[in-house]
């Protein structure tokens, strides 16, 4: 160990204290390799024991005894003792460690570029918001979106550092990590494919069905609850938007401009973060307004479902033949009048 460089710079460059800071280093080298066993085998535990759960691994793994999972560490715990020492039947300590180093490192990158990907989309959808209730300017946009800026930066950096690390490392050791990579993702597919034809060819009841059939005949208009409709109009004042969503215990509503056609849709959240003074002083035609999605009065309840699920929203814009908009509806007012649906007696 001592032909390591940094081994070397702290025994010698560091005169009487340098026998010191030796094996202070060798010490908090043993405590970061604990730590990183313990860490890495709780996680792997976790990871085990959600892919049983959800059936990606044998059910088994999801088994508890007094709430811990039980199962899934005693696996991971043999496989964490097995492992090195089957791989060191076959080469030496030194290249095994540098092997389980290489891989390690490697899918830890990977796993940080992901996570930096996903901190972006996030930052995105986050930075508009705040944007939208601030001043435009270079500082706003710097501010607003830092965390997008972090995130590409980190992104950038992972993604060098992979690359390079796959390009100069033993080349069957970053062929083995892309073979694996690639075998989780056709896995993850194939498990995709066969829930989704499972569901697809589930048998519906006789009672189901005629339930559906029920509820295909039932409009937007019928199933919709007036004193549930939230709808603002574009130059309203915000503090009366915003008591007018608190009080219907409701956390979004459909602006409308002068001619009563929907424009956007007004989320609580974005009203509450603003200060005060400005929910005071400030209106609707100031925010940052979502998309809208509207449903005719002559449409189903079915459609209704569908439209939602389509553009993952949570509230439509029931709109008349003109393009007004006449009301609104839920999917709380979905459930509630599939809940108030009459079952079908079946013989």
């Amino acid at each position: 160990s001592d032909k390591l460089p940094v081994i070397g710079i702290i025994l010698h460059n560091f005169g009487k204290y340098g026998i010191y800071l030796y094996y202070a280093a060798g010490i908090a080298t043993i405590n970061d390799a604990i730590l990183a066993l313990l860490s890495f085998g709780s996680a792997a535990s976790r990871t085990f024991f959600r892919m049983g759960y959800d059936k990606s691994f044998p059910s088994i793994f999801a088994k508890k005894v007094k709430d811990n999972p039980i199962v899934a560490s005693l696996a991971v715990s043999a496989i964490m003792v097995a492992l090195p020492l089957l791989i060191m039947h076959y080469i030496t300590v030194e290249t095994a460690f540098i092997f389980l180093g290489t891989i390690s490192a490697l899918g830890g990158l990977f796993i940080h570029v992901s996570a930096n990907f996903s901190l972006i989309r996030i930052g995105l959808r986050r930075g508009r918001r705040l944007i939208s209730r601030t001043k435009k300017g270079i500082y706003s946009y710097i501010n607003g979106f830092k965390e997008v800026i972090l995130a590409l930066v980190g992104a950038i950096i992972s993604s060098i550092v992979l690359v390079y690390s796959a390009y100069s490392t033993v080349s069957w050791y970053t062929l083995l990590f892309l073979v694996w990579i690639v075998v989780g993702f056709i896995l993850s597919e194939v498990k995709a494919i066969t829930l989704k034809t499972s569901d697809d060819m589930m048998d519906i009841s006789k009672e189901g069905r005629i339930l559906a059939e029920n509820l295909m005949n039932i409009k937007v208009m019928d199933a919709r609850i007036p004193g549930l409709d939230v709808i603002v109009g574009i130059n309203d004042p915000l503090r009366s938007a915003l008591e007018k969503l608190l009080s219907k215990n409701i956390p979004y509503a459909i602006v409308l401009d002068e001619n009563m056609k929907p424009v956007g849709t007004l989320y609580v959240i974005d009203i509450l973060l603003l200060p005060k003074d400005a929910i005071d002083r400030g209106k609707v035609n100031q925010m940052h307004l979502e998309k809208v999605v509207n449903i005719s009065v002559n449409d189903e309840v079915t459609d209704a479902v569908r439209i939602l699920k389509e553009n993952n929203v949570n509230i439509l814009s029931i709109v008349d033949g003109a393009g007004k908009c006449t009301g609104t509806i839920t999917e709380r007012e979905i459930l509630l009048k599939l809940a108030s649906t009459d079952k079908p007696a079946v013989e």
